[in-house]
């Protein structure tokens, strides 16, 4: 049985958010990560995208992470991916998107 699709926003001084992520995130979740995504991006200077407990990525979650870069980058907006799971990191490599994204530092979400 699929782990639970759970995505939590913290608001951070300063007007950065955190949003993590847990579970599969594929065409069934996809638009629930999206509308979270896009209420973050207008509201904050960066957005820290917590991949850490993603346990499956499809092309359709895939699309939603590529549009956010898009939104940032169109925005203004700073988009960071933070420890992306052995199933998010397999398919940014696979797919050679590691380079289209910007990672946080392991000591970002402590340091907040």
């Amino acid at each position: 049985m699929p782990e639970e699709f759970t995505t939590t926003v913290t608001a951070q001084p300063g007007g950065d958010t955190v949003l993590t992520v847990s579970g599969e995130l594929d065409i069934a979740t996809g638009e629930e990560l999206r509308s979270r995504l896009h209420a973050a991006l207008a509201q904050s200077h960066t957005v820290l995208l917590d991949l850490s407990g993603v346990t499956f990525l499809d092309c359709a979650g895939m699309r939603v992470l590529l549009w956010a870069r898009r939104q940032a980058a169109a925005t203004g907006v700073r988009l960071l991916l933070y420890a992306p799971s052995p199933a998010v990191d397999k398919i940014l490599r696979t797919t050679h998107l590691e380079t289209a994204f910007t990672f946080s530092a392991p000591s970002a979400l402590t340091a907040r």
